[in-house]
């Protein structure tokens, strides 16, 4: 699959900002994060977990390690590169909140989110979140189907 991206910025930089729980549901939303990364000249990835609100400074600390340890991991399993310029943010408060901010302040060209849908709760968390994200985002969202990804690669 080619993928057009319009990197004309006026730093010629493309900014792609993911949504990510390191759940292994989000890995196809990771890769294709990565793999757009790889098709422009000037990436720069933002990796965004949002925590629970009210989580500690030195919980959020230890759950950032934990999110590079994971990114790295599961980079080298998909065998590929994670951009030299990437930030990983781990905050605390919603979802909505903590992704449109970053997004926002990064100055981001994509945004990318993963689905899954194995139960209805989690079609409902969608309908709620990522809905809201689709129609807040201060740029294009890509939303990857998780399933239909694992079943794309399967044949």
């Amino acid at each position: 699959m080619s993928h057009d991206l319009d990197t004309d910025t006026a730093d010629g930089t493309y900014v792609i900002v993911i949504a990510t729980d390191l759940s292994p549901a989000s890995t196809p939303a990771l890769a294709e994060a990565l793999r757009l990364a790889s098709a422009v000249r000037d990436p720069v990835l933002h990796f965004v977990h949002a925590a629970p609100a009210g989580t500690t400074r030195a919980v959020l600390v230890e759950m950032k390690k934990r999110m590079i340890r994971e990114l790295e991991a599961r980079a080298a399993e998909l065998d590929l590169p994670v951009p030299r310029n990437h930030l990983v943010h781990v905050e605390a408060g919603s979802p909505k909140e903590v992704v449109l901010g970053i997004a926002h302040d990064a100055g981001a060209d994509l945004l990318v989110l993963g689905t899954r849908f194995d139960s209805q709760e989690e079609r409902a968390r969608f309908d709620s979140v990522s809905e809201e994200l689709l129609h807040a985002a201060p740029c294009s969202v890509l939303v990857v189907n998780g399933r239909r990804a694992a079943k794309d690669r399967r044949g």
